[in-house]
């Protein structure tokens, strides 16, 4: 039989056998490749619609439930009873206690403190109950005023200190009194003013718990608001760094504790590098913001993922500012600067100084973290003599000289001892505890911003900048929009505005801020009402619609949102305070005086209101209550307390 095709092409021919080579390459290229985008895809670091950057914008696509499954430490300890007894005296395992079950280390003999000439703080323990007082004295010595307040939960194992939260009809809020292990002494918590500050009305939620809590039980993500009994597990347990453990334990137990490796539990010293250093980072990266990815809340990562697969961290783009300082960062921001790092070709991490398990006994803390040392530097590398770094108070150990502390430093979220592990730390700038980056110029961690969807990241970069907004400001909004609507504009096209950003509250939210500040009212109101029809109980649409709304002076449209707040946030002073105003504007005066009193109660700093009680009561003839008012006001004002 006779073949048609040329000569060269027979089969069996040299060169039909490179054409069939090369074809098959070909194939099999274009098949990896489609193979590690699919994979990219389904592990969540990227997407095919992203990688051009001419392409339209796509909604995003809802992530699917992270992996549940949780049992509690107390299941792990079973089989790991030594590991459990070390890790309970880390800090991480005494992160979070309930009142009465705290590991007492507060001075309760000496309860109180003043921070001005009239006011005082004052704890009072009662057996298993503490309360929080805070009290305002008039130029006599009369107190004004003593609001008690219940604390239910102690915040931070005492290593550096301790906050405390009140609990209020699922919500926490953190008291103005902190506990101070440094110098052993109450005082204002981090943040609090000495002459205003929020007292009792400051908000803890997720942003917080995260790194403080083992596992919350969130009425719904992202809105700080907690099902009874708030906390699925109080410290950080073993599941946060390990993942859900219900399958590992019903096959440990099934089989009776046999031995070996199960891949249904994760062990971070079995992860790559990114992986492993991920479960750290959860909680040890600050970086300028935090950014859940869209449908996810910041307790969705699971160990085995990467960072950025349940968390966008953006960070500065430098450590140092002109003046050669070096920022005051987190730890993990400081060590990834260091030169040990920067040598290691990864092989330093975390925990290759520390274990995650437990802390070396005070005794033994030099000679631990110097062994870690040496694992890489030669025992004869220290240019000082024997003698002289033994010496106290260094005692032969390489921290002391190169990971110096802050000395009784109280700032929260920072290193506090200095990771850069300089060489000569005293030729060195110290950190600068106030120096802060504009979210603008931040870039996301790890150079992560190339494994994820060009979506993902500009609705990161959008929120944190709605986050950071104090002012209306009409170019960041502009640049807001811009990137939540992929280099569009609302008014373009509102509807298709709202299909591309979809079931996102969050997106919405500042989006409508956004066209505010642009003085785009109309599409602001649409903005938020979408948000709310998305979730109806979401605090933030709420309040920019009350607020919204009562700018226009549609007070009545402004009260239905102040009641609907208030179902949710019963106990807030301002809410009642807002709701007493509007009502004496609708001209219920009856109501709206009990709306009044009820903020004073929460809340009896609240001078407006008792400058519109006085308004009030005059105007109604009541002129006894009026001036009743009015002496307790010059009170205040004598007092320093206005």
């Amino acid at each position: 039989m006779t073949s048609t095709d040329p000569p060269s092409l027979r089969p069996g021919s040299p060169a039909a056998r490179r054409t069939f080579v090369v074809a098959s390459a070909v194939v099999l290229l274009l098949l990896a490749m489609l193979v590690i985008g699919v994979a990219t895809i389904l592990r969540g670091g990227g997407s095919l619609v992203a990688t051009d950057p001419h392409a339209p914008p796509q909604p995003l696509p809802l992530p699917e439930p992270p992996p549940s499954g949780y049992v509690g430490s107390a299941a792990c300890a079973e089989c790991h009873a030594e590991i459990a007894s070390r890790y309970a005296e880390h800090p991480m395992g005494q992160s979070l206690a309930r009142i009465g079950d705290e590991r007492p280390i507060e001075d309760y003999a000496h309860p109180s403190f003043s921070p001005d000439q009239r006011r005082q703080y004052l704890v009072e323990r009662r057996g298993d109950e503490v309360f929080h007082h805070e009290r305002l004295a008039d130029p006599h010595g009369e107190w004004i005023y003593d609001q008690a307040e219940q604390v239910n939960y102690v915040l931070g194992s005492g290593q550096l200190g301790r906050s405390y939260l009140l609990e209020r009809h699922g919500t926490l809020y953190q008291s103005p009194i902190g506990w101070y292990t440094s110098g052993a002494r109450w005082d204002l918590s981090p943040g609090y003013d000495r002459a205003t500050n929020p007292r009792f009305q400051r908000r803890v939620g997720d942003g917080c718990l995260y790194c403080h809590a083992g596992r919350v039980l969130s009425e719904a993500p992202r809105s700080d608001r907690y099902e009874p009994p708030v906390f699925a597990e109080l410290s950080i347990g073993c599941e946060r760094c390990h993942g859900p453990g219900e399958e590992h334990v019903r096959r440990q137990r099934a089989s009776g504790g046999e031995p070996g490796r199960d891949p249904s539990i994760v062990n971070p010293a079995h992860l790559d590098f990114d992986r492993r250093e991920a479960v750290c980072y959860q909680c040890h990266l600050q970086g300028e913001s935090v950014i859940p990815r869209f449908g996810r809340s910041m307790f969705d990562f699971r160990p085995g993922q990467r960072l950025e697969d349940s968390l966008i961290v953006l960070v500065g783009k430098t450590r140092v500012d002109a003046q050669g300082h070096a920022r005051a960062v987190s730890q993990v921001e400081q060590m990834r600067s260091s030169t040990c790092y920067l040598q290691s070709s990864q092989r330093m991490g975390c925990t290759s100084c520390h274990d995650p398990h437990g802390v070396p006994r005070e005794e033994e803390r030099v000679t631990f973290y110097r062994q870690a040392c040496l694992k890489c530097h030669q025992e004869d590398a220290c240019a000082l003599e024997p003698a002289e770094r033994q010496q106290p108070p260094a005692d032969d150990s390489c921290v002391h000289c190169h990971m110096p502390s802050k000395q009784s430093s109280d700032v929260p979220h920072t290193a506090q001892t200095d990771h850069r592990i300089l060489r000569r730390p005293d030729l060195a700038e110290a950190p600068e505890d106030e120096l802060r980056v504009p979210i603008q110029e931040a870039v996301v961690f790890d150079g992560a911003e190339q494994r994820l969807p060009r979506r993902e990241v500009e609705r990161a970069r959008a929120l944190a900048m709605d986050d950071k907004l104090t002012s209306d400001d009409a170019d960041t909004a502009r640049e807001i929009e811009r990137l939540l609507l992929g280099g569009g504009m609302l008014s373009d096209d509102v509807g298709a505005g709202l299909q591309l950003l979809g079931n996102d509250p969050p997106a919405l939210n500042a989006l409508g801020t956004a066209c505010r500040m642009q003085k785009r009212y109309q599409e602001a109101e649409i903005c938020w009402q979408e948000a709310l029809r998305y979730n109806p109980k979401d605090e933030q649409a709420l309040l920019l619609m009350l607020l919204h709304h009562h700018s226009l002076q549609d007070t009545r449209s402004a009260l239905e949102y102040v009641e609907r707040l208030l179902e949710l946030l019963p106990d807030a002073p301002t809410l009642h305070g807002r709701r007493a105003h509007m009502l004496g504007q609708l001209g219920q005066t009856d109501q709206a005086i009990k709306a009044a009193e009820r903020a004073l109660e929460l809340d009896p700093t609240l001078i407006q209101i008792h400058i519109w009680l006085i308004e009030v009561y005059t105007g109604r003839g009541e002129l006894d209550r009026a001036d009743e008012v009015r002496k307790l006001l010059e009170r205040f004002r004598l007092s320093g307390g206005e």
